[in-house]
């Protein structure tokens, strides 16, 4: 049987950092990643791909979530753990259910300029967990076997 691995757990201690504005969302992501490229030895393929999906819920986080809302804030926290990188990305919104998001290699939604980015995060780890009505997303990228806390 595969072992459940409790993220939540995981998570509760670890480091967070608070975003406000949609425009802070892949610069702060961004350092976050390249700090942790040099610890964990993160190829630049794993940098890269965590940048577009960990900012990429970061950014629906604040415009859909907290609608842009200057008081509302966003968390991103983040651990490593049995090879895997763990992210959370948190917001003060109200929610919404994956389940309802279009699908975007649909006929009818291939040209819309919007709706992928849930899509482009998911293929880009491999596990994502929408918790707490969509306001808490948990995204886990297993690391290769040469990354490892330095």
């Amino acid at each position: 049987m595969k072992e459940r691995i409790d993220y939540e757990k995981i998570l509760r201690s670890s480091p967070t950092v608070t975003i406000k504005e949609l425009k802070e969302c892949y610069p702060v992501i961004r350092r976050l990643l390249r700090r942790l490229q040099k610890r964990l030895k993160l190829s630049d393929d794993e940098v890269y791909n965590l940048q577009l999906a960990v900012g990429e819920i970061c950014a629906n986080a604040i415009e859909h979530g907290n609608k842009c809302a200057p008081d509302k804030s966003v968390h991103v926290s983040y651990a490593f753990h049995q090879h895997r990188l763990i992210f959370q990305v948190e917001d003060e919104g109200e929610g919404f259910n994956p389940e309802d998001l279009p699908d975007p290699t649909k006929p009818e939604n291939l040209l819309k300029k919007r709706g992928r980015g849930i899509f482009l995060a998911c293929s880009l780890v491999d596990e994502i967990i929408f918790q707490d009505k969509g306001r808490r997303v948990i995204l886990v990228k297993k690391l290769t076997q040469s990354s490892s806390p330095a």
